[in-house]
């Protein structure tokens, strides 16, 4: 067994990790936001997804070049029933 691993003992008697939230079936992405509304407006349309049931929320980088990423981290503050998925190694 390689040393930094747990034992098949130890890594069982671990704490299980808390469940992820349940997400929706319906995912509100923000790339029209992009230079299209303001972030006061941006973070008002996503608590009014929220508020409709939406858990799940797409964005990137380069949506509004980061301003989209600032909007959803504005919205998500404090919830902790939400799914976000960004990407990565996206270029302008």
């Amino acid at each position: 067994m390689h040393p930094s691993l747990p034992s098949p003992a130890e890594a069982h008697s671990r704490q299980k990790p808390a469940p992820l939230p349940e997400t929706t079936r319906l995912g509100f992405g923000i790339a029209p936001f992009s230079g299209s509304f303001s972030s006061a407006q941006a973070v008002a349309l996503l608590n009014a997804a929220y508020e409709s049931g939406v858990r799940h929320f797409d964005t990137a980088p380069i949506y509004g070049w980061g301003e989209g990423e600032e909007s959803v981290g504005a919205f998500a503050a404090g919830k902790r029933d939400l799914t976000i998925v960004t990407k990565a190694g996206m270029s302008p």
